[in-house]
């Protein structure tokens, strides 16, 4: 007797224990969306919180430049004797929405490679689906069942490396949103949560206001900031300024040395 080929897709996780998001979040309802804007700023965090306010699960795609038809649309694996069918992207946010209302995040989704990024167009368009010919079935939305989804995308500035320029035909199927660093006032808050120090705020955040405003070629984000406060927490300031040198590439370093030593009032012997 022949087995029935079973069929296995991931589920989206119920958002726990998350950290506050700091300021205005995005508005998911203009969906299909991307949130463009530096590493670092809280896009992936402002999505989480979105959704755990609203109560949808969030279906987490890491994009990356190796992603293909496979995990797309699907491919066939084996566990021992047993044969499966590893149903890709689209099919499962298709399957998904059935039981779920919950967010589709493609996490860095300029990390696609040109033919993956074509791939994705379908899910897009007004049939809202893909053929998974290996099956032999149509995946696509029902009407009253494409509600339940909320397709979002994050986004790095293209001169980041590893990433490609996102093609015109995908674009011009999502609504994109800018998100830059938070105000001062803003990013003040987003620290405090971590430490009580405000010197020493002060002093992250004038640096990094450096870093941003083309003087380095690596810019230091909110996510660099809360990592530094957590090791001053733990190893002290000379700690935290060893540990934020690692950051930059050689290039900086000397104007990185310059900096701190004026700004925190070190002694270069001691932050080498």
């Amino acid at each position: 007797m022949r087995k029935e080929l079973r069929i296995i897709y991931e589920r989206p996780f119920v958002v726990e224990n998350i950290e506050g998001y700091v300021g205005e979040l995005p508005d998911l309802d203009i969906e299909p969306v991307i949130l463009d804007g530096p590493k670092g700023i809280g896009k992936t965090l402002a999505v989480l919180n979105w959704a755990k306010q609203r109560d949808y699960r969030v279906l987490s795609i890491e994009c990356n430049e190796e992603m293909g038809y496979s995990q797309i649309i699907g491919c066939y694996g084996a566990m021992g004797q047993d044969v499966y069918f590893s149903l890709g992207i689209i099919p499962t946010i298709v399957e998904l929405a059935q039981n779920w209302k919950f967010v589709a995040l493609f996490e860095e989704i300029n990390a696609l490679n040109p033919s993956a990024q074509k791939m994705l167009n379908s899910l897009l368009d007004i049939k809202g689906g893909v053929t998974v010919k290996e099956l032999g079935s149509r995946y696509s939305f029902d009407p009253e069942i494409r509600s339940n989804v909320k397709l979002v995308a994050t986004m790095n500035p293209s001169f980041y490396g590893g990433v490609y320029k996102l093609n015109e035909d995908l674009r011009s199927r999502f609504n994109i949103i800018k998100m830059g660093y938070p105000d001062q006032e803003t990013e003040k808050k987003i620290l405090k949560i971590h430490c009580n120090d405000e010197e020493i705020i002060d002093k992250l955040i004038r640096l990094a206001n450096e870093t941003r405003s083309g003087g380095f070629v690596y810019a230091l984000s909110p996510r660099d900031l809360v990592q530094a406060l957590k090791i001053y927490s733990s190893k002290g300031l000379i700690g935290m300024l060893r540990i934020l040198a690692g950051k930059f590439e050689e290039v900086d370093l000397t104007t990185y040395y310059e900096r701190i030593i004026g700004l925190f009032e070190v002694d270069y012997g001691l932050v080498r």
